[in-house]
């Protein structure tokens, strides 16, 4: 090709390394099996079955996840990722003789450190576009996980009492703390699954915006909020979870009038 071809076609696309492309896939992967634990359950669906939903052979799907608990555990980390109150990662395991083993969820604690913080998690997952599928899924694994046997017993069984043992502590730490008359944070608790599990009881999906816009409003009642420091807290939240958070003033304001 003459250089006066060459400069007409332009310079030649940089073709994508094959780990980029493996990260891709492995990606599509984890997505499409969010999608389908969330509407299907772990019990609902193959690999096989997953391999065909997002256009991929089954070998591809082994090669990246041997087992469809390893790919639970993948969901898992993207699920805590998208919730954004603790920190998971899926790391590789060590045998006795110091070769690679089965992948494990490592559990770091939470990434929040103010009641703040908390609130503002939920405000940015009732942002995201995968919010609908996320607290679908959170129902899921919260009612599946009753079984011992479920890959995402262990995590779950964690989570709940991680989540009691943060929200108390988290409550303590609240600027108008009164230790003689402490805020019951397991109602907080209790209240999120109770809505999550009744909200998809009939089959029908909830719209998880507004549950959790709702929960919302009952934690910071329950947490004694007052206006003031509501305000104050939208100092902290994203653009692109201002519409959420203004959601959340209107249900407020309502419960107070």
């Amino acid at each position: 090709m003459s250089e006066d071809e060459n400069s007409q076609t332009g310079p030649a696309r940089k073709k994508r390394g094959s780990y980029s492309v493996g990260r891709s896939t492995r990606t599509t992967i984890i997505r499409g099996a969010t999608q389908l634990l969330s509407m299907r359950g772990y019990y609902g669906f193959s690999l096989r079955d997953l391999a065909e939903e997002i256009g991929v052979s089954h070998p591809t799907v082994m090669y990246h996840f041997p087992t469809k608990d390893a790919l639970v555990l993948n969901v898992i980390e993207a699920f805590e990722e998208a919730f954004g109150i603790f920190d998971v990662e899926v790391v590789t395991a060590e045998t006795e003789d110091g070769t690679p083993g089965d992948p494990i969820l490592e559990e770091r604690g939470a990434k929040v450190s103010t009641m703040n913080e908390w609130i503002a998690a939920h405000l940015r997952l009732a942002a995201a576009p995968d919010n609908q599928v996320m607290t679908d899924l959170d129902r899921v694994f919260t009612v599946e996980s009753v079984n011992d046997s479920h890959p995402a017993h262990d995590h779950f069984s964690y989570r709940v009492d991680a989540m009691l043992q943060l929200l108390e502590k988290l409550a303590k730490e609240m600027p108008d703390y009164d230790p003689e008359n402490p805020v019951d944070t397991r109602r907080l608790v209790e209240r999120w699954y109770g809505m999550v599990i009744l909200g998809g009881w009939d089959g029908e999906r909830f719209d998880s915006r507004e549950l959790i816009i709702k929960y919302l409003a009952f934690a910071v009642r329950e947490l004694r909020y007052s206006a003031e420091q509501l305000l104050a807290l939208g100092s902290m939240i994203p653009r692109k979870a201002a519409a959420p958070f203004q959601q959340l003033l209107v249900e407020y304001s309502s419960a107070q009038n």
